[in-house]
């Protein structure tokens, strides 16, 4: 029920379809909607800049997790890639890269650590996911899908955007509510 803001929305349309990417109709209005809403319905009490960065963020997450099920390889090099300032396989995850690197501007240093750290470790868990479809889960391997389900999910970051350094400069005030 929360209203929809057409100024993120067109902003972030513009964004994608800068990507100039090779999918249908359907998987970009869906990308569109859902990033909008996660950032219109989650994060109502940031402000438009804020949620534009979740929005794009989850809009790279879309990309990213569609991306893997036919082309995991720039997924499981993207970590690399990032940790050595390369550049991705792909260029739209150029852009996901250099869009992660602005959390440093609007979260505490522990917050931006999270949210990189998190994208990292979700972008390897999908690569996991795509690459091991055949792999035997062993029966006492018990936590294995929890431990690879927890980070792909995104979770941490998406905890962490809730409170910009705008709204709290110190994690002492929230850092107990994360987990």
């Amino acid at each position: 029920r929360t209203p929809q803001n057409q100024t993120l929305r067109q902003r972030l349309s513009a964004e994608i379809a800068s990507w100039d990417i090779d999918v249908g109709d359907t998987f970009t209005a869906k990308m569109l909607h859902n990033s909008c809403n996660m950032a219109e319905c989650c994060y109502s009490h940031t402000d438009t800049e804020l949620q534009y960065f979740v929005a794009l963020y989850t809009a790279f997450i879309f990309y990213a997790d569609d991306h893997s099920a036919t082309n995991p390889d720039p997924i499981g090099q993207f970590a690399q890639r990032f940790a050595m300032g390369a550049s991705q396989l792909d260029p739209v995850l150029d852009r996901f890269a250099a869009h992660v690197k602005k959390a440093f501007d609007l979260w505490p240093p522990i917050g931006a650590n999270a949210v990189v750290s998190g994208t990292l470790d979700s972008m390897t868990a999908m690569y996991i996911e795509y690459t091991t479809k055949e792999m035997h889960t062993f029966p006492f391997a018990t936590r294995y899908p929890y431990y690879l389900r927890t980070r792909a999910g995104v979770g941490i970051p998406y905890a962490f955007f809730l409170f910009p350094t705008c709204w709290r400069t110190s994690v002492n005030s929230y850092l107990q509510l994360i987990p």
